[in-house]
């Protein structure tokens, strides 16, 4: 007897959705997909590329480290809402800031000044993101993700003990699954 907690309907629908976008690529895209439930943390569907016959596709990419990107500022806000530091609510600056020697731009270059958190989050602006994981610290973000059962790796794909800012932005490695 082997026990699973895939379910076959969400298995398909999803290898046929990951399958449909990696051919409809033209630069040899490849892609890969895991599905959890959120109550339980089961694994409902996963799929680490989009077919043998695509480019990397032998490669699990679901447990592949990369960058996270911005996928982190959720919990950086979390964080800082458990403390009761802020609320959703909560008004930021967003404005060119220095960070000791770490100057984090938004994506596009431009600044908002003053923003509520919610709409930090929802445009996904850096500096308030890095402004709050400055003061709700970055190791202790690292701690509440490994703790959660992340495995952070740092720029050579070694085990990450040490997070800085830069991790709000996507600067450290983890993988599709762990997230």
């Amino acid at each position: 007897v082997v026990r699973s907690t895939l379910d076959q309907r969400m298995q398909t629908a999803v290898e046929h959705l990951i399958r449909e976008v990696t051919l409809s690529s033209n630069d040899g895209a490849n892609a890969a997909a895991v599905v959890a439930d959120a109550e339980t943390g089961e694994v409902l569907a996963y799929i680490g590329s989009g077919g043998f016959d695509t480019d990397g596709g032998w490669l699990d990419l679901a447990q592949a480290k990369r960058s996270p990107g911005s996928t982190l500022k959720p919990f950086i806000y979390a964080l800082a809402f458990d403390d009761g530091h802020l609320s959703p609510t909560s008004v930021l600056d967003d404005r060119l800031k220095s960070f000791d020697d770490y100057l984090p731009e938004n994506f596009d270059r431009r600044y908002h000044g003053h923003v509520r958190v919610s709409d930090a989050l929802r445009h996904s602006l850096n500096v308030p993101a890095v402004e709050v994981l400055s003061e709700v610290g970055a190791s202790r973000l690292g701690t509440q993700l490994r703790f959660a059962g992340t495995n952070l790796a740092g720029p050579t794909s070694r085990r990450f003990d040490r997070p800085g800012l830069p991790m709000a932005l996507g600067g450290v490695g983890v993988s599709l699954f762990d997230l």
